[in-house]
């Protein structure tokens, strides 16, 4: 494992003060979080010794001992079980309404959110929030950055279980964090972003996040209202500032960040009065967190509670890869099968490395079975065009049948009827 271990950034601005960090000039130390409960053990860990314990199992039933491999087997096992993130954001312009409260959370666990990043909470005093409502589940961590009078205001809020936060920046219009997601051999970078209305103030913000980005290792994404848009076609019935799209632009391509296509509503914002719309709430990831999860969803949902659409992105990926061979547990009631299966073990070669030698058992006990598989479907196919041959045959006679040829039918329909409720066994 050592070979893997390699590839884990490090750490270099840690040191022996974890947790105290300094940006813009000011020390900050990580809020241990908003309503904390008592975080249960990781379960992932617990995941992967049983994973391990299994796959050794088979290698003994087999007739390969591969406990010497424990390590590698565990190394391969945790790349398999990469546990996938889900983020949402949102402008909420005040989190006073138990009624927004309530939309926030259904979107939560409708969409199975593991990182929520909320802006605007308009709160000097933060802790008042109610995040325990808004999470709607007892394991969380979170942090916030106050608002400035009734303006602004920033509220990030995680599942502890899946991202294990290891430090945050805090800046009047970001809030940082920087950890693991569990299962994943690499840093991620979160912040959570409310820009300034003012065209300066956000090329400072940009620049601030230039620089507190060339300061972290690890993959990022960058989330919550820009308040600007890349292009024209962004804007509806709203001036567009050119030199500040053009500033934004340059400001993604020098952090090198990117897109995914969003679905769902095209624009994230609506003026009061129904009148002007802009898609100025994004995401923005680096390429390593593109390439991680190239088949991740963002999807702009409807506003509701909020003049933005609250956003979300799924890193669950559309390419699940070559179609997996299933074995059916009905198989199991069939006679002969296990005869198929000791034969393909007896006909493996012994020869090799044990973990070698379990793969080639098991891949020549999928063979034979994909071969008898389809040697019993062809027979059935056959079977059932002869006796769809034989229905019609009778129904066509069957105003002049006799009682033996309406017997008969009934023996052709119903055998039909079995064996296509065989393969519908099959399915499940």
């Amino acid at each position: 494992m050592s070979d893997w271990d390699d590839d884990v950034p490090r750490f270099g601005t840690i040191g022996s003060d974890r947790g105290v960090f300094r940006f813009g000039g000011q020390l900050h130390q990580p809020d241990p979080g908003i309503g904390n409960e008592d975080v249960t053990p990781d379960t992932h860990a617990a995941q992967i010794t049983e994973e391990v314990d299994k796959t050794i199992e088979v290698g003994n039933t087999v007739g390969i001992d591969v406990n010497a491999f424990r390590e590698q087997i565990e190394a391969i096992i945790r790349r398999l079980l990469i546990l996938l993130m889900d983020f949402q954001s949102i402008n909420i312009r005040g989190v006073g309404n138990i009624a927004k409260v309530d939309w926030i959370k259904s979107i939560k666990i409708r969409n199975k959110i593991h990182f929520i990043c909320i802006q605007e909470t308009q709160l000097a005093d933060c802790s008042r929030l109610p995040i325990k409502q808004i999470w709607g589940y007892r394991q969380l961590e979170s942090d916030y950055v106050n608002a400035q009078g009734r303006s602004g205001g920033l509220l990030s809020i995680w599942d502890p279980g899946v991202f294990k936060n290891l430090g945050v920046n805090k800046g009047t219009n970001f809030l940082h964090f920087f950890g693991s997601v569990v299962g994943l051999d690499d840093v991620l970078n979160v912040v959570n972003v409310y820009a300034p209305q003012v065209a300066s103030s956000r090329q400072v913000l940009w620049e601030a996040l230039l620089n507190l980005m060339g300061d972290y290792n690890g993959m990022w994404i960058l989330l919550g209202d820009f308040n600007e848009v890349r292009h024209s076609a962004e804007r509806l019935n709203s001036d567009f500032d050119d030199r500040g799209a053009r500033i934004f632009n340059d400001f993604i391509y020098r952090a090198s960040l990117q897109e995914y296509r969003m679905g769902g509503m095209k624009y994230t914002y609506m003026s009061s009065d129904g009148s002007k719309f802009s898609k100025i709430d994004r995401v923005l990831v680096c390429h390593r967190f593109y390439q991680r999860w190239p088949g991740a969803k963002l999807m702009a949902h409807l506003r509701k509670w909020s003049d933005h659409s609250p956003i979300t992105l799924q890193t669950t990926s559309e390419d699940f890869g070559p179609t997996p061979f299933k074995f059916y547990s009905s198989w199991l009631s069939i006679h002969g099968i296990d005869n198929v299966v000791l034969q393909a073990i007896v006909e493996s070669s012994d020869d090799g490395r044990p973990d070698v030698v379990l793969v080639s058992k098991l891949r020549n006990i999928k063979n034979k079975l994909k071969e008898w598989s389809k040697e019993r479907n062809d027979q059935q196919n056959a079977q059932l065009i002869k006796l769809n041959e034989e229905c019609q045959k009778f129904e066509v006679l069957a105003e002049l049948a006799s009682d033996a040829e309406l017997s008969e039918l009934d023996r052709c329909t119903e055998a039909i009827r079995h064996i296509r409720f065989r393969g519908w066994l099959c399915d499940y």
